[in-house]
């Protein structure tokens, strides 16, 4: 019963390769405004969750390192050198190695997205 599309635009212009994300819902939105998703030295600039009827709530990287130190019973944030768009799932992928539980996404689950991404690229050369 739910929709979606995704628009992607890609480019080799220099000074202009921060991302935007932005998710649309029919009464909100969720924005990733200026973020790298590659390395280790960058992250995002701006969080914002924009619901109608309400003010814009913006999120900063330091508040979400806090809740989610919180949340794992850490006295402050880890790893804060390695900031990254990938942080946290980096960090739940060695913890459930370490606690010898099963990752999540999978293996399969990972497959079966690109899978979808390839019939997407091959859809697009046919055109």
């Amino acid at each position: 019963g739910l929709s979606g599309s995704l628009t992607t635009m890609w480019h080799q212009i220099k000074g202009r390769d921060m991302r935007r994300l932005e998710i649309f819902f029919e009464r909100a939105a969720v924005i990733l405004d200026d973020f790298a998703p590659w390395g280790f030295n960058q992250h995002y600039r701006e969080l914002s969750v924009e619901i109608s009827g309400q003010p814009k709530q913006t999120i900063a990287q330091d508040e979400i390192d806090q809740a989610y130190s919180r949340f794992i019973g850490s006295p402050g944030p880890l790893y804060s050198d390695m900031i990254s768009a990938y942080r946290y799932q980096s960090l739940a992928f060695l913890e459930a190695l370490l606690d010898r539980r099963e990752t999540y996404p999978d293996l399969n689950e990972a497959l079966e997205a690109h899978l979808i991404i390839e019939s997407v690229y091959a859809s697009a050369r046919r055109k």
